[in-house]
């Protein structure tokens, strides 16, 4: 209540009190919100439109599951995302004699991915369109700043078809085997499963059982990608580290281990499990006697025969090159011989841990089998778990 001369006024206190708070309100700094923080955009292109092709909502469902395993952030696949090419393989695609052939509807896919031109995103592909992605990222050496996401990749580095033959042509198909996925500094993830063909075909082709396991991966193992891989596979692969999970460069590589060598698959529902999985792991070190999984990033060709690494090597080096010894460094080219210690010749190392006895340089019996150290062997087809590779 206030008094003005004999005339008495009163005002409500809810009034008062409402204009003390509008009052307050307006001498208060505004606060912005932080914007929020997104994901990135998923940009996904087909494989190759051949054999049976999945709906665009399994083959998000799809990219989903293999973002999960490898532990990509990214929003879900929407189908905006999508960005058409042909995919074509002529003249044995579903457009038959009306499809591009291979080359050109590589080429198609790179263009139009340049087209969306992607900033920031995550970008998807299987087998042809991983090819396609490669050449996007060639022509970006300096970088895109994008992720790259590749599942059974055709230029995977050492692995690959189109490395394994780079520089092959097939005409009338016009079919060129391209090279290795190169490395300009992106992020980038490298999914295959084991034997598959196209994305894991031997280091020496002239293990006929290697090659025709590679052949029938491609498919039993290649075409099947789509619905049998999940992310428990991707996380077992990382989990069991040496040749399933390596890290070189800005690249993650991933190798998802068979149950079965493909050789065996046909047979499968005819033989009784048991006696397939007694004739696999027989099966399996052979046909891993034709790969050398020690480096998934370094580019290479396929080759006649392994590198022989016989104990009497040993012995040589150190007869002709006493200097190299003295200075404890190998001779260029010559690979160390594995030295086996007496206790532990029935127990088997993990991959990737060097053996830990070695002769004493002082004793001249044990010379020539001392040695720089043990070489390293890939684990092929063991899933025991080991190091991660390092550049």
């Amino acid at each position: 209540m206030m008094k003005f001369g004999s005339r008495r006024m009163t005002v409500p206190v809810t009034g008062v009190a409402a204009v003390v708070a509008a009052v307050a309100v307006g001498l208060t700094p505004t606060v912005q919100n932080a914007p929020a923080l997104t994901a990135a955009t998923v940009d996904y292109l087909y494989g190759t439109n051949i054999g049976w092709t999945p709906t665009d909502q399994e083959y998000r469902d799809f990219i989903s599951r293999v973002l999960t395993g490898t532990d990509t952030e990214a929003d879900a696949p929407a189908p905006s995302g999508l960005v058409r090419y042909n995919a074509g393989f002529w003249p044995v695609s579903h457009g038959f004699i009306f499809d591009l052939t291979y080359d050109k509807s590589v080429a198609q896919g790179v263009k139009n991915l340049e087209a969306r031109d992607p900033e920031g995103d995550v970008i998807f592909g299987l087998s042809q369109a991983s090819v396609a992605i490669s050449r996007y990222k060639a022509a970006h050496p300096e970088g895109t700043g994008n992720t790259f996401v590749l599942t059974e990749n055709p230029g995977r580095p050492n692995g690959g078809i189109m490395e394994r033959f780079a520089g092959l042509h097939i005409p009338i198909l016009d079919v060129t085997f391209s090279g290795a996925t190169p490395d300009n500094g992106d992020t980038t993830i490298d999914v295959a499963r084991q034997y598959d063909g196209w994305a894991d075909f031997p280091t020496y082709p002239l293990n006929l059982l290697a090659t025709a396991n590679a052949i029938v991966g491609i498919f039993y193992v290649h075409g099947q990608t789509q619905t049998e891989l999940t992310a428990a596979d991707i996380e077992a692969a990382k989990a069991a580290g040496g040749a399933y999970y390596q890290q070189h460069g800005s690249t993650t590589y991933y190798l998802i281990r068979t149950p079965l060598v493909p050789l065996l698959m046909p047979l499968k529902g005819i033989v009784p499990d048991p006696v397939l999985g007694a004739i696999d792991p027989v099966l399996r070190r052979i046909i891993e006697m034709g790969y050398d999984r020690t480096d998934y990033s370094k580019p290479t060709k396929a080759q006649l025969f392994p590198p022989l690494s016989l104990p009497a090597a040993a012995s040589t080096v150190q007869k002709t090159v006493p200097t190299a010894e003295a200075a404890g460094t190998e001779a260029p080219g010559v690979e160390a011989p594995a030295v086996k210690a007496p206790k532990a010749a029935s127990s088997t190392p993990k991959a990737g841990t060097p053996k830990a006895n070695a002769a004493k340089s002082s004793a001249p019996k044990k010379a020539a089998s001392a040695g720089d150290g043990a070489s390293k062997k890939g684990t092929g087809g063991s899933a025991r778990p080991s190091k991660k590779a390092s550049d």
